[in-house]
């Protein structure tokens, strides 16, 4: 582990993407939180619906 990290590190095009893929999951799961969040207090909608919208934006990469 430690050698494919310092290999991702060490690559001049590989780190720039790794650096931009992790920024994107951060602030997508952190988006994701607070539309959770907005969803089941503003809205007010039952914990089956928010179930049901939470797997229907997870629906692609648990089919792939």
């Amino acid at each position: 582990m430690v050698e494919g990290l310092k290999v991702i590190l060490t690559h001049p095009l590989l780190r720039p993407l790794a650096g931009c893929s992790a920024t994107m999951n951060l602030f997508n799961h952190a988006l994701f939180a607070v539309l959770l969040l907005y969803v089941a207090r503003e809205l007010a909608l039952p914990a089956a619906a928010l179930g049901i919208i939470a797997c229907s934006a997870w629906r692609r990469p648990l089919t792939a």
